[in-house]
């Protein structure tokens, strides 16, 4: 059996009342929704939790409510691959993500990052770097995207533009 796991980041949004019904639809068809931070409002992390199994990290914009809750980095292990997330906590230029994220992860398959609100897949030596931009088109994006992970026997990612 393959698990569908939906990578979202960046919403910057109160709650789901705010999503378009198509990003809403593509969410609640997840078995997993991992959240790469910058919710804004905790509201949403309730949301999310009462669609399916959430997992999730602060990001540099969410307020204390958020980071009480969460942490900066998590580390996810699903049929024997391990899926990295966490967000910039400290902010900063949206450049060289890919070489700041990686110090927070060890022997680990995928890492999902945000921050840059712009969807990117890349593959460093054997690890795959991911992020899902902004499911909202949150400034500076135009796009709304998130990422589709999907594990089986093997991983494979694919971004989803809404």
């Amino acid at each position: 059996m393959r698990l569908r796991v939906i990578a979202i980041s960046d919403t910057h949004i109160q709650s789901l009342n705010e999503l378009p019904q198509k990003a809403i639809d593509v969410l609640s068809k997840a078995d997993i929704i991992l959240h790469a931070g910058d919710y804004t409002g905790i509201q949403l992390i309730l949301d999310l939790k009462e669609l399916t199994e959430f997992k999730g990290v602060y990001g540099n914009m969410d307020p204390p409510s958020i980071k009480a809750q969460l942490r900066s980095v998590e580390v996810i292990e699903e049929k024997g691959f391990k899926i990295g997330l966490t967000h910039p906590s400290e902010g900063g230029s949206p450049f060289g993500l890919i070489d700041r994220v990686s110090r927070h992860f060890k022997d680990v398959d995928v890492v999902v990052y945000g921050h840059s609100h712009k969807a990117r897949k890349d593959v460093v030596g054997e690890v795959i770097y991911l992020n899902p931009g902004s499911l909202t088109g949150a400034f500076p994006a135009i796009r709304k995207t998130c990422a589709e992970i999907t594990v089986g026997d093997k991983i494979d990612v694919n971004i989803i533009e809404l």
